[in-house]
């Protein structure tokens, strides 16, 4: 007896109540039956639907991963217009067989065919004996892997229900579904006469109605239809960039499609030798070719420059004494963008913003002075003064002068603008001395002095010019204007000064950022940075400004639809410091090459790797890599083709591209 709020109740009674309320509750096959089941000529109607049911009454002779995806992926837009898409379920009843039953089922299958080859044979028929001896060669091995207890074996059953509103379109899509998947040797057989039967068994409760189509597979087999493995990816009309390694199926990445994407940004990773550069520019010459998407290469070991000019590109070369020079206080006219990052329709001359991205130069040349507040504020107003004595507004048209000439021909003056000539490091110098004397500014003027080996004469002195590009060495074109290459490649391979090198990094970047991404807005561009450590490293000067542009590059290109790809070999860069790991979050697609043992910590640290994947990059070959894209990662090879090849070495070039 038990006593409960003063109420005595019994255990009968208690047992009596408990049964009461197990009745009053719907068991797990009322709540997913439907409420209604109607039958029809050949087929069921439930609910609202009408239901076919299939079983799978046949299979190709040999099955490969994903080689169902035409049945599993059916009612999907690849297969079925929108107006017509219904729902489809497929089943697998997958049944184990006894290691002894599985041994004697496959030796008395082997006894069969090899009485009929006897037969064959003996009637001097040789109709079935190629056949039969490829049968009889597979059973035995299948009862090799049994015996050794490499295999196990299963009873396959493979069912299908396909729903429609629309009894018509039922019909309709009944027939294209048996007549896709015949082509691939996968044979539905339609359960007439047997729907209620086949709309239980394709239901979820685990019972199979209609046990006379299972077939014998063992474990290796069995794999092979499991509709989960590894990941594909492949969107609709994107860029060709290598092979699947595990599904044999090309990999297809849209990558200016932010449907898919969050943004077009791409990071590379790898040591020395892994085939980071050879797929950088398979990427590149494809993205031209196919997307239309212009690059600007900062390349700095001048593995570029022959993919370069294989695909009709201009090769500018900086170095000290080069006939390429760049001004980096060229100002350019670029689009105005409202609040929200959107462009407002108006041009203007963004004079605030040179202002800050020539401090930030001045600050990688000499960090020590730009430190100082002081100094950093009167840089900054000299500098403003120097556009403003040069005649420079926000205007667009204060980048020319109206002269007046008089033309012959018509024998009268005609007006045209000319470009001003720009302000230079030298011109700089002269007002930064000017003011340091004015007020008294000892630390302006020793910043000023600093400088000298920056200007004209000093052993730097390749930024102190007028912007000049001889792309072609026998012929300089000063008006040349590089954005109308479909790919521009900066060699820095002939600055070989390791405190120099981030300096001019950053002085492309900044022309690349103003003059090819910022003044075009509808044109799919991307950015391609070579050794992109060098500009995070500790270990050279200034880092603290060029790390910063990169950041600030790969958070805002996305706005100007565009792309930035940052190739390295020393991941440890990105992963130490709050700018690289920035660049590695607005990175939508990562890829890894075969890394140093010292670096691989530091990958798999931040993306959490498996087991497998930190040993494949240990030991991936050259070309293989690990493509992760957001929660997929996907097992590739940089495959390219014989004439990509060819375009893509020296020797076609001095073949003259034939």
């Amino acid at each position: 007896m038990k006593k409960e709020q003063g109420v005595v109740l019994s255990d009968k009674n208690i047992r009596k109540s408990d049964q009461n309320m197990i009745d009053a509750c719907r068991d797990t096959a009322q709540v997913l039956g439907p409420s209604y089941i109607g039958y029809n000529e050949d087929c069921l109607k439930v609910d609202d639907n009408y239901v076919r049911t299939f079983a799978v009454n046949g299979y190709p002779p040999t099955v490969d991963v994903g080689f169902m995806d035409k049945l599993y992926h059916s009612n999907t837009q690849k297969y079925v217009d929108d107006n017509e898409k219904g729902d489809l379920d497929v089943i697998e009843y997958i049944d184990p067989i006894k290691d002894k039953i599985a041994k004697d089922t496959l030796t008395s299958e082997i006894t069969k065919y090899e009485t009929q080859l006897l037969q064959e044979y003996q009637r001097e028929s040789n109709k079935n004996i190629t056949w039969l001896q490829d049968k009889i060669a597979d059973l035995y091995a299948q009862r090799k892997k049994v015996e050794k207890n490499y295999a196990k074996m299963f009873i396959l059953s493979v069912f299908v229900a396909l729903y429609n509103a629309d009894k018509k379109t039922l019909d309709k899509e009944s027939k294209k579904l048996m007549s896709r998947l015949d082509g691939d040797q996968i044979i539905l057989s339609p359960l007439f006469m047997r729907d209620i039967e086949g709309y239980k068994t394709c239901s979820p409760y685990a019972v199979n109605s209609v046990p006379k189509f299972g077939r014998n597979i063992d474990t290796e087999a069995l794999t092979d239809f499991f509709p989960f493995y590894h990941a594909d990816i492949n969107h609709p009309g994107g860029i060709p960039i290598a092979i699947n390694k595990y599904l044999k199926k090309m990999i297809y990445i849209d990558f200016f499609n932010f449907r898919l994407l969050s943004n077009a940004n791409g990071f590379i990773s790898g040591k020395s030798g892994s085939g980071k550069s050879y797929f950088a520019s398979l990427l590149t010459n494809r993205s031209i070719l196919i997307d239309a998407v212009k690059t600007a290469i900062i390349d700095v070991e001048g593995e570029f420059v022959v993919p370069t000019k294989a695909i009709g590109g201009a090769c500018v070369k900086i170095a000290i004494g080069s006939n390429c020079m760049l001004n980096p206080f060229d100002l350019a006219v670029e689009y105005e963008m409202d609040k929200d990052g959107r462009p407002t329709g108006v041009q203007k001359i963004d004079i605030k913003g040179k202002v800050s991205e020539l401090i930030s130069m001045f600050g990688i040349m000499r960090p020590e002075y730009i430190a100082d507040s002081v100094v950093h504020a009167h840089v900054a107003t000299c500098l403003q003064m120097l556009y403003n004595n040069f005649g420079f507004t926000e205007g667009p048209n204060s980048l020319y002068d109206e002269i007046k000439y008089f033309d012959e021909d018509t024998e009268s003056y005609v007006s045209k603008k000319v470009k001003k000539q720009m302000p230079r490091i030298s011109d700089a110098r002269a007002i930064f001395f000017q003011y340091a004397d004015q007020y008294g500014d000892a630390a302006l003027y020793n910043f000023a002095e600093s400088l000298s080996e920056f200007a004209e004469g000093g052993i730097y002195d390749l930024f102190d010019c007028y912007t000049k590009l001889d792309i072609d060495e026998n012929q300089e074109d000063a008006d040349l204007d590089l954005t109308e290459y479909p790919c521009i490649d900066f060699d820095l391979s002939g600055v070989d000064d390791e405190n120099l090198r981030p300096i001019v990094m950053y002085v492309i970047m900044t022309w690349i950022w103003t003059r090819f991404i910022k003044t075009d807005l509808k044109t799919k561009k991307r950015i391609v940075c070579d050794e992109a450590w060098t500009m995070l490293s500790d270990r050279f000067k200034g880092t603290n400004y060029t790390a910063g542009c990169l950041e600030n590059y790969a958070r805002r290109i996305r706005k100007y639809n565009g792309s930035l790809f940052c190739i390295t070999q020393n991941f440890r860069e990105f992963a130490t410091r709050k700018e690289g790991l920035a660049i590695l979050s607005n990175s939508a697609v990562k890829m890894f090459f075969n890394h140093e043992p010292e670096d691989i910590a530091a990958v798999e640290g931040r993306f959490l790797l498996t087991d497998g994947e930190k040993q494949f990059i240990l030991s991936a070959d050259r070309g293989d890599f690990l493509l992760k894209i957001g929660k997929e990662t996907v097992v590739a090879h940089s495959q390219s083709f014989n004439f990509e090849d060819k375009m893509l070495s020296k020797e076609y070039l001095k073949a003259g591209g034939e």
